[in-house]
């Protein structure tokens, strides 16, 4: 089983951009994506692996998915979404650039006035389209039509995915082994049942910050054989130990002690006090010790 990894880009990188889409003062998608394609073709700045250019600990988790889908007997392709070159092959060769989906954004491909899903989706399709790196460039509909036995999982944003619609749901023609992870954030029906929605509440089980969610999250779905219930099931129990509070366990001269000092009428309510007391006690051992001392 081959696994296609796709991954938004990350905004930190290891060279400095010298295209910049706050150099593009065209007002609508077709001109600023001409002036972009123009601007991109006369850099003469260092090309690096894409892979290799973005930076921070999101992006060290998504580069480290490839080994774990091997460990975990899975071929893996890794691809990355970018609002600049579309999406591409990790191992091409690109120039560092600053472009992204997030509205109000220096560095923003949305024209100023524009609505703004309508113009991340139209910006996606048009460039996508234009296959600025050629072989190395695709979309995710291609992907699934020319690998429809193929899983593919994409890792972003909520933003970045609202940019990808049409895309994912075009993708949907040819293959149902779609999972994206992304958090929850805005109406997206057609994409829903296909969406694993990471939730802060995650985190302390996965370790690491809120900003590499998303991608630890694809990994636990990797290890897990890709089997998003499992994740689901998974995380829940784990974030629930990590929820369930630490509480000092008592001697049973300690618990009886404080059976004598609650009021409560039932063993089952003088529990619920102990226990929100920050004390420990197991329910059987309570129920013994609270009839002794009563009945005592």
């Amino acid at each position: 089983m081959n696994v296609h990894i796709i991954a938004a880009c990350a905004d930190r990188k290891s060279l400095p951009p010298a295209s910049r889409m706050r150099s593009i003062r065209s007002k609508t998608i077709d001109a600023r994506l001409t002036d972009w394609r123009e601007r991109l073709r006369s850099d003469r700045s260092t090309r690096v692996v894409a892979q290799e250019l973005y930076l921070g600990e999101y992006w060290s988790v998504i580069r480290s998915l490839p080994a774990v889908a091997q460990s975990n007997r899975f071929a893996s392709t890794l691809w990355v979404a970018s609002a600049g070159y579309g999406l591409l092959d990790a191992t091409a060769r690109i120039r560092s650039y600053a472009a992204t989906f997030t509205p109000d954004h220096l560095d923003s491909v949305i024209p100023r006035g524009a609505e703004r899903r309508a113009a991340a989706r139209e910006w996606w399709q048009k460039l996508t389209g234009a296959r600025l790196l050629g072989q190395h460039t695709s979309n995710v509909e291609c992907i699934a039509r020319n690998h429809p036995e193929e899983c593919i999982i994409v890792i972003g944003s909520p933003t970045y995915v609202s940019a990808m619609h049409d895309d994912l749901v075009a993708a949907l023609q040819h293959t149902q082994q779609l999972t994206i992870i992304t958090s929850p954030n805005g109406p997206m029906p057609e994409l829903a049942p296909y969406t694993l929605y990471a939730t802060a509440r995650w985190q302390a089980a996965l370790g690491g910050t809120l900003l590499s969610l998303h991608a630890r999250v694809a990994r636990e779905l990797l290890q897990r054989g890709l089997d998003a219930t499992a994740v689901r099931r998974s995380l829940g129990q784990r974030q629930q130990e990590q929820e369930r509070p630490a509480r000092t366990s008592l001697s049973d001269i300690d618990v009886q002690r404080f059976i004598r000092k609650s009021v409560a009428r039932t063993y089952t309510t003088a529990l619920r006090q102990l226990r929100d007391a920050g004390f420990a006690c197991e329910q059987s051992r309570f129920r013994r010790l609270f009839q002794a001392t009563r009945e005592g």
